[in-house]
């Protein structure tokens, strides 16, 4: 995510607080949540393993507080998802 829109700038400051990359951030938000998800990262270099694997330590870091004020800034409404999604080149 490129800063710019809301939800990304919320994202890389936390993930500056933190002093972790934004891409582990996103992923130890997920495994953070109280359903246990299964993440599945999509890195496809070796670099983006190491980065990805460091959120394995982020989740101990992250507190309620800090965790819900930034899935509230990346929620988004599910028409607005879709309408979006449907309008990308690949589909």
């Amino acid at each position: 995510l490129r800063r710019g829109a809301p939800a990304a700038d919320a994202l890389h400051d936390l993930a500056e607080r933190l002093d972790v990359p934004a891409d582990a951030l996103c992923l130890a938000a997920v495994m953070a949540q109280p359903f246990k998800p299964m993440v599945l990262s999509g890195a496809a270099t070796a670099d983006q393993v190491r980065s990805n694997a460091r959120a394995l330590d982020i989740v101990e870091k992250l507190d309620e507080s800090a965790l819900g004020d930034l899935m509230r800034q990346c929620r988004v409404e599910t028409g607005a998802y879709w309408a979006e999604r449907s309008g990308l080149q690949w589909n």
